[in-house]
């Protein structure tokens, strides 16, 4: 709702350059999704309210490239959610939390599903 908010026209000019660094910072290795997410939809608003967003090649591009990110993460969401949640242990989705501290949610994500994959493979 905030990055909603702040993405509402009209814009002073000032602000674009904060707005789109902003939105920028929020997408580049965040720590939770979420946090990436909500820079994706400020960035989107801002894309959307340029002059040139229905003709500009730059913002259909850029778009694409956010659609493909958030298609990925539903994806990992997913796959989290299905595949690997309930067949962790307590020991795992501790070291889970833990690594979305110091790594980051995705990195801590792909490590949780690798060690329950390969728990899951066996000798």
């Amino acid at each position: 709702m905030m990055a909603r908010d702040m993405g509402k026209p009209p814009f002073e000019d000032e602000a674009l350059p904060i707005l789109k660094a902003t939105a920028k910072a929020m997408q580049e290795n965040p720590p939770f999704l979420v946090t990436e997410l909500v820079g994706q939809t400020l960035e989107r608003l801002l894309l959307a309210n340029r002059k040139d967003a229905a003709t500009s090649v730059e913002v259909r591009f850029r778009v694409v490239e956010m659609d493909e990110r958030r298609e990925a993460i539903k994806q990992l969401l997913g796959d989290m959610e299905r595949n690997t949640v309930d067949l962790a242990t307590e020991s795992e989705m501790v070291k889970y939390f833990d690594d979305v501290l110091t790594l980051g949610e995705e990195a801590a994500m792909k490590k949780l599903a690798e060690a329950v994959r390969g728990k899951a493979a066996g000798p």
